[in-house]
């Protein structure tokens, strides 16, 4: 996988103890981008660090393509897994934010949690951050009504 070979180099630089031996360098950029192209797709489901990680594991993955015109087969490979991990979990936090947004048991779920986690009701909290929003953060003469 992510493997170079130079046929034309020196001879202090081939591997020791083998002489006449092409030396194999491993293109780190390539390894790692697979590396987090596949922790991508295993942090699907958390939706949020497929994102992240596939972002950088194409940015790794341009990268290793250094003075080549082409990127190599592995690097491609990285790509499209990335992006595969990247719109799968795109798609799993729409579809997560769908759902708490549509969904009454769930709005209930998420303030009966936020109600236990803070000291403050849901709902007054919100007609709280409405009032600051509408006194100190409305700058385009516009009110927060939409929640």
């Amino acid at each position: 996988m992510c493997y170079t070979v130079d046929m034309y180099q020196e001879d202090d630089n081939r591997i020791p103890g083998m002489p006449g031996t092409p030396a194999y360098a491993t293109n780190m950029f390539c390894f790692t981008s697979f590396v987090l192209a596949c922790i991508a797709v295993f942090s699907v489901l958390t939706g949020v660090f497929p994102i992240m990680l596939g972002s950088l594991s194409i940015i790794l993955a341009l990268l290793s393509r250094g003075r080549e015109v082409k990127l190599s087969s592995s690097a491609k490979l990285s790509v499209s897994i990335s992006v595969f991990a990247m719109i799968v979990g795109a798609c799993i936090t729409i579809a997560a934010a769908y759902s708490i947004m549509t969904d009454p048991e769930m709005m209930d779920f998420i303030k009966q949690l936020y109600n236990a986690v803070s000291n403050m009701d849901y709902d007054e909290y919100m007609r709280l951050l409405r009032e600051y929003y509408n006194t100190h953060g409305n700058t385009r003469g516009k009110g927060f009504t939409t929640l």
